[in-house]
Order: structure tokens, then C-alpha cells, then sequence
């Protein structure tokens, strides 16, 4: 019997507790706002030194779609009740956000886990609107601003979740991102060493998280299948134009947000995608290159308000680029050319 087949499609940095809320608003919180949801085993979560490879099960995308396609036929105020309701979620967590600090505790920290998974489902709706046919010119700006507003939605919950768990286990320091929210519910951490083992490695599936097993064994032990995408081998990567210009300069690959920090000026930004994190390092370097992304993404508005190059949506840049390597970025044409190999 063939296994279940799975694709990578992200690749995050984020705490355990911050994927967590990402399954949850796959899996339990739809349930609560839609007649659809998603099984605990469809996404697999591959977490090595918090950055974590992010698998969906083969046919996810095209069922959401589907779902919310079926909705808008049967209630064509759907999508404008859905945004009503996202919205009214968003003020509430906007202002941690912008407040900066930890919430007031366990049991809102709690609370916040729920309300951010729900206002997700809200979110992954409005990511569908660009194509949505037969829906009117307002219902679409208001998708558009909100999912405008919620365009680093996880990154702004991590940071929130995060400054929490260190406030409330400050003997943890920077293992405190390793915690999971049952652990935060019955307020009993795990050792020591079993966090520092989640700290170099954990799988995240099916509501468990699994340690001590590497990746490729785990899905030979579970029977799954993952469908991996090789990298051509070419001087060219090719992606999506998000602000047009052309810059030649060395690239600097960027996987990790402690790697900011290394950016130098009039270098070739290369990354998985940006965060307000990067923002620093952004302002150094002469251009950015994703391997995701689309027209509202991070890297592709900030390029347009710094006007500097960027290409996005590569699938492979981070793969095919090294630091060091001089790089031609032509945004006009959407392609970077490799010119001289860091040897």
C-alpha cells in the first residue's frame, strides 16, 4: 500500500508553540468557524535548530480552495462575515504587537494561542481572493487590507509567544521556545535535556513531537513520502520580478535571523523569505533574493519602499547560491546570474 505523499512549501523560524498555533489553525480551529478542516497528520512540521521545513499532504490547497469556492456559492456574504470576524480578531492581537511586551500571564498566553489560530483561518481566506470570481470590489479591498495587515502574521505571534514563555520560565533562557502549549496548560516544563534535545531536532505530527529519530527514518517508520525537488545545475535562477532594477554584487545567504547581522553593505540579500527581522541587514544590502514569496510578501513591499531589486519565488535560490559568489540580480528580466563562484 502506497504511503502518503507530501511536498515541502515552507520554510520558517519560529518557536514550537508558534507551529503549533500554524497546526491548530489547520486542524481543530476551522472547526469552530467552518464545516471543513484538516487532519493533524496532513502537514509535517521538520524542525532542525528552530528553523523548521514545512511538508503538506499532496491535495491540501487545492481542498481549502475548494471549500471556500463551495461557501461563496451558497452564502455570498461568506467572504465578507469571514473578513468581519478576522478583522475584530486582528485588533485584538494587533495590539500585543505593537505593545511589545509579554501578555500578563499562562492563562493569556492561553487564550492568545486560540484567538491567533482562529484569526488564521480568517487570514488563509483572504489569501484566496485574488482569485475569487464574481465577488464584489469592496469585499476584495477588504480581504486585501487585512490580509495587507496580517502580512507577518507569524512572525508577530512568535515574538509575542516568545517574550511570554521567557517571562514565565526564566530559568529556561532561549529554551523556552521549545516549550509546547500543553506543557504551558499543565504549567509543568519538561527537563532540561529533553529541551535541548527539541533544541538541535523535533518533528512536529499528528499532535506529537517526536525527538531522537532523523527525518528520513521517521517517514520510513511512519509510511510517508515525501516528493523532493532538485535544484538544477545552472549559473541562472530563475523567479518573479517584485521591484525591477539591476545589481551586480556578492550574495549572502541568510537562513537563520541570527545571520542578519552579517549582511554587508551593497551585498545580494538570498533567503528563504524576510521578516521585519531582516529589516536591518535589507537597508544594507543592494538587493533581495527569496526562494518564496508573492507580490504582498515581506521582502517584495519593502523592496518597493527601499527601491532596490528583488526577485522572489526562486523555489531554489538559497540552494543554488553560496556566500561569496558574485552575483548579476536582473529584476527587469527576473533572473539572477551566477558570474563568479565563491571558491
Amino acid at each position: 500500500m502506497a504511503g502518503k505523499r507530501y511536498k515541502k512549501i515552507y520554510t520558517r523560524e519560529n518557536s514550537l508553540l508558534a507551529f503549533q498555533v500554524w497546526a491548530e489553525q489547520e486542524t481543530n480551529a476551522p472547526k469552530s468557524v467552518f464545516d471543513w478542516y484538516n487532519l493533524s497528520t496532513d502537514i509535517i512540521y521538520d524542525v532542525n535548530a528552530g528553523v523548521g521545513e514545512v511538508y503538506y499532504r499532496d491535495g491540501i490547497f487545492a481542498r481549502s480552495k475548494g471549500y471556500i469556492t463551495r461557501n461563496m456559492r451558497r452564502n455570498k456574504d461568506f467572504v465578507r462575515t469571514t473578513m468581519r470576524w478576522y478583522g475584530d480578531l486582528l485588533d485584538i492581537l494587533e495590539k500585543s504587537w505593537k505593545n511589545k511586551k509579554a501578555l500578563g500571564g499562562r492563562e493569556e498566553l492561553i487564550r492568545y494561542y486560540y484567538i491567533a489560530a482562529k484569526a488564521w483561518c480568517g487570514l488563509s481566506v483572504s489569501y484566496h481572493v485574488p482569485t475569487m470570481r464574481n465577488l464584489s470590489k469592496e469585499d476584495k479591498q477588504l480581504a486585501m487590507r487585512l490580509r495587507e495587515r496580517g502580512a507577518d502574521f507569524l512572525d508577530d505571534i512568535d515574538h509575542v509567544i516568545v517574550k511570554t514563555l521567557k517571562k514565565l520560565y526564566p530559568e529556561l533562557g532561549e529554551y523556552a521556545r521549545y516549550v509546547s502549549i500543553d506543557e504551558v496548560k499543565s504549567n509543568k516544563t519538561p527537563k532540561m535535556s529533553v529541551l535541548r534535545e527539541r533544541s538541535r531536532h523535533y518533528i512536529y505530527f499528528g499532535d506529537r513531537i517526536f525527538t531522537g529519530i532523523k527525518f528520513d527514518q521517521f517517514l520510513k517508520k511512519q509510511k510517508l513520502i515525501v516528493r523532493k525537488e532538485k535544484a538544477r545545475h545552472s549559473d541562472i535562477v530563475r523567479g518573479q520580478t517584485a521591484m525591477k532594477g539591476i545589481v551586480v554584487g556578492r550574495a549572502r545567504v541568510v537562513l537563520k535571523k541570527a545571520q542578519v547581522k552579517d549582511i554587508r553593505k551593497g551585498e545580494v540579500l538570498v533567503a528563504t523569505m524576510t521578516t521585519p527581522d531582516y529589516v536591518v541587514g535589507m537597508r544594507k544590502a543592494a538587493a533581495f533574493v527569496t526562494d518564496e514569496g508573492g507580490i504582498t510578501c515581506h521582502a517584495a513591499i519593502l523592496a518597493r519602499e527601499l527601491k532596490k531589486p528583488c526577485i522572489i519565488g526562486t523555489s531554489f535560490a538559497t540552494h543554488m547560491l553560496k556566500n561569496g559568489d558574485m552575483v548579476e540580480v536582473d529584476a527587469d528580466k527576473g533572473t539572477v546570474r551566477i558570474l563568479k563562484h565563491m571558491m
